[in-house]
């Protein structure tokens, strides 16, 4: 395992606490690029870094190069293979994308860190996260929720009893999260492996039979498009901190003109507009970084047109240059 940041002094806290974030391959490219760009927009004095694996593409790499995004560059299938000889398994749990996410567990040079998944938005500077006390063992993770209907057809905000959303999680690096994650994911049959959905899955197991202890973030912290409105409306949080945009659309999808049916999948009006800030965000960071600085000198046209035939070794156009009919019609 090759990691290409190196180890800063333990007293400096804004070089030993970190954002990070997770890419298993290309998709999320533009979710990583806009919590780049989210972070500092907020204020937030801490680095970010990404853990990329053998799947995400040179192309991309150099993309997350031209931002200037701290990469950790880790090679899955090598740590897998510590925990596994199972190749049919370990190639099935590089397919599915989630479950690299534990590889945060092993950055050791890193005092704490603050997991973001790549399909967030940051409304508030959340550095004071890096205040809360973490051990061995401990992590932090806001409660999964969701949108429901009751039996009376109303709707209802459902919590789930023991059951944490893994899309923020506040803890400390360390061996024992690290190895009891990858213990109890590889350590399975491909028939097991089959049944479980994502990553917070083995982290809820985990929690469930006090391997690990989960304490849990207020909801404001990882909150869903399609209750916000609610939460405030009933006073369970103040304002969101950070938004989630957990199921689909996702809102590159809606930039990409991919969100399709009934409303595009918006649940309500805010969710609406929290696509929109996303989207809004994006194209800041797209202004700032491509579109405001000056070009080194202005581009010199030509004053005369001509016809010419293009070489065919591809080595330029022919010298036998002839200038345009004068009745070539516009």
């Amino acid at each position: 395992m090759e990691l290409v940041i190196t180890k800063k002094t333990i007293s400096d806290r804004t070089d030993n606490y970190a954002f990070i974030s997770y890419m298993a391959n290309d998709r999320d490219i533009k979710g990583v690029l806009t919590l780049n760009y989210n972070l500092t927009k907020v204020g937030s004095i801490y680095k970010y870094y990404v853990v990329i694996i053998e799947k995400v593409s040179e192309h991309i790499r150099n993309v997350l190069k031209e931002h200037k995004i701290n990469i950790v560059d880790i090679d899955f299938f090598s740590i897998c293979k510590n925990f596994t000889h199972n190749i049919p398994l370990i190639e099935k749990v590089i397919s599915k994308h989630y479950y690299g996410k534990y590889l945060i567990f092993s950055l050791y040079q890193f005092e704490k860190i603050i997991y973001l998944d790549t399909d967030l938005l940051l409304l508030e500077n959340i550095d004071h996260l890096f205040q809360l006390e973490t051990v061995d063992k401990n992590i932090y993770m806001a409660y999964d929720m969701q949108l429901a209907m009751s039996r009376e057809n109303e709707p209802i905000i459902v919590f789930t009893k023991n059951g944490f959303n893994s899309g923020v999680i506040i803890s400390k690096p360390n061996t024992i999260l690290f190895e009891l994650c990858y213990k109890l994911l590889l350590g399975m049959t491909i028939e097991e492996f089959d049944k479980i959905n994502t990553d917070q899955d083995i982290l809820n197991n985990l929690v469930e039979n006090s391997a690990i202890n989960c304490i849990p973030l207020n909801p404001k912290y990882n909150i869903p498009p399609s209750v916000v409105y609610d939460m405030i409306a009933y006073k369970f949080i103040d304002k969101p901190y950070i938004i989630h945009y957990m199921l689909k659309p996702k809102p590159w999808d809606v930039l990409d003109a991919m969100a399709y049916g009934e409303n595009k999948g918006f649940y309500n009006n805010v969710s609406k507009h929290t696509h929109k800030l996303w989207i809004s965000t994006y194209m800041e960071m797209m202004e700032k970084h491509y579109f405001t600085s000056e070009q080194s000198r202005d581009r010199l046209y030509a004053k005369e047109y001509h016809y010419g035939n293009f070489l065919k070794d591809g080595k330029g156009i022919s010298v036998d240059l002839c200038p345009l009919p004068k009745n070539t019609p516009i």
